[in-house]
């Protein structure tokens, strides 16, 4: 039984996996003709900065939406009973806007041959997993597999951030303020507005379930664009519209 929870709850995970890193190999031949320019690295940090935000905006939108309507997605999907998977899920998914956001600088890596060190801090993540799993599986069952995961993907993410800002030469620093930061009265408000949603809305059904995950999309892009856009992303979005209108 908690095998298959944790299975639907991974199947949730990979989808937002998917959604992320699909432009991921886009960027490839541009970050490779840049460290042959300067195999220093560090002309990559304004491709990192601006591409981050951006991809940090995908998955923080299916972060929160899953946050605030994925128990009714989960409810509708599998049936009464499984809000555990909502729970697990939550835990596997949460670590994903950090990692997920940092991609350009994991395709640098690559492309500067430092795969060797990015494999020790894959290694040190399955050690600590394999640890942790042990005991608060134990204690707590798949909500405990869970936990002890993301807490490996954080353990990850702090790993590869060493990597980037010392042997790379990224400003991760500058980064985490630019992405992370500068984002975050959209993304609080953001959260308000879900909560207001759900609040506002209680009923569970496919249509309800619809009209909330519009609504919030909605919500989500305005508290956005108005209070953490900047200029570049405003410009990109205003296109985007007018070329859909003219469509």
């Amino acid at each position: 039984v908690a095998i298959s929870y944790f299975t639907l709850a991974s199947t949730i995970e990979s989808y937002t996996y998917t959604f992320a890193s699909a432009i991921d190999g886009m960027f490839m031949p541009k970050i490779a003709r840049i460290v042959k320019k300067d195999p220093s690295c560090s002309n990559v940090q304004p491709l990192l900065d601006k591409v981050g935000r951006i991809q940090y905006y995908v998955v923080a939108l299916i972060f929160l939406g899953f946050l605030f309507m994925g128990k009714d997605f989960v409810t509708l999907w599998l049936g009464e009973g499984y809000e555990i998977v909502y729970y697990c899920a939550i835990c596997l998914i949460l670590p994903a806007p950090f990692y997920l956001s940092q991609q350009i600088a994991k395709s640098t890596v690559i492309v500067a041959g430092k795969v060797k060190a990015q494999a020790m801090v894959n290694i040190a993540k399955a050690v600590v997993n394999l640890a942790l799993v042990v005991v608060f599986s134990y204690f707590w069952g798949v909500i405990g597999a869970c936990i002890s995961i993301s807490i490996s993907y954080f353990v990850r993410n702090m790993g590869l951030c060493i990597i980037y800002h010392k042997m790379i030469n990224l400003d991760m620093f500058k980064f985490h303020l630019n992405c992370y930061v500068k984002t975050l009265p959209g993304i609080l408000v953001a959260a308000l507005l879900g909560i207001g949603i759900n609040w506002l809305i209680p009923q569970v059904s496919w249509i309800y379930f619809a009209i909330k995950v519009a609504l919030f999309c909605l919500a989500y892009g305005l508290s956005m664009y108005i209070l953490s856009f900047n200029k570049y992303e405003k410009e990109l979005t205003l296109g985007a519209v007018k070329k859909l209108i003219r469509k």
